[in-house]
């Protein structure tokens, strides 16, 4: 996460989607946002949405009304915001600047960990997403991504996890599918939640004995999120279609 994405329509999906998480608090969340220093690009350009509230506020009126006022009002973006509007119920925050250092990072998790102490379920929130082969922890642009050991350390733990994956230039639902698959690997979780859109995703590995806590999250996304954000359950011995959806989804944030 960097600043400069803040309140971006990827942003507003991401906070409605932790909000239904929360399940009005019974679900503590701890926001883990890896925060990363802003870099000054054109990312996090697509807050268009927030001209447009006829189309776009009826899906969670609440953080739409408290972003289009940062965002269009005060010419703010950051996430320190969020965090003062306390807008996702009982939630915990992480903030602290995550950099290439491989002593920092040991300690930022340490930090997110102690910070969690309490909670159910750890957000990660890394520029990019998972880890990829070509870039090594501790090497150039690591802090924008997460580490499977640090993931399965984080469920070990006993948290439940939800974690922000960028798309890359491949096939999506076959990537949605793999990544799902390793997170079961790693974490021997049961299942995977995945809540794509048409740029990013996000990816739930909850701990069995929270299941209840998360109420009916998959009912109310597709109520209300419906066809911006597709839910789909993954397990280890199911193959989802999701192509019959594919198309709309691509175009439906355009």
């Amino acid at each position: 996460m960097k600043n400069q994405y803040f309140g971006d329509i990827s942003d507003y999906k991401k906070y409605s989607l932790l909000r239904v998480l929360s399940n009005h608090g019974a679900m503590r969340i701890m926001v883990g946002w890896m925060l990363t220093e802003d870099d000054h690009r054109t990312d996090g350009k697509f807050i268009r949405y927030l001209q447009e509230p006829a189309r776009w506020r009826h899906y969670d009126p609440q953080i739409f009304d408290m972003l289009s006022y940062f965002i269009n009002q005060e010419n703010k973006r950051d996430i320190g915001l969020l965090e003062k509007e306390e807008i996702i119920p009982g939630a915990v925050y992480h903030s602290d600047i995550l950099t290439d250092d491989l002593v920092q990072r040991q300690q930022y998790f340490e930090n997110l960990c102690l910070k969690a102490d309490g909670c159910h379920l750890v957000f990660l929130d890394p520029d990019n997403g998972m880890e990829v082969k070509s870039i090594t922890r501790g090497s150039r642009n690591s802090c924008k991504y997460l580490y499977w050991d640090e993931l399965k350390n984080l469920y070990c733990q006993g948290f439940s996890l939800l974690a922000y994956q960028h798309f890359s230039r491949v096939e999506r639902k076959s990537f949605i599918r793999s990544i799902s698959v390793e997170m079961m690997h790693y974490t021997n979780a049961e299942e995977v939640y995945s809540f794509q859109t048409p740029r990013v995703a996000f990816f739930l590995v909850p701990q069995r004995n929270h299941r209840d806590k998360l109420g009916s999250f998959e009912k109310i996304m597709n109520q209300c999120w419906n066809p911006q954000i597709l839910v789909v359950r993954h397990t280890q011995d199911t193959q989802e279609n999701i192509s019959d959806v594919q198309l709309s989804l691509n175009f439906a944030d355009r």
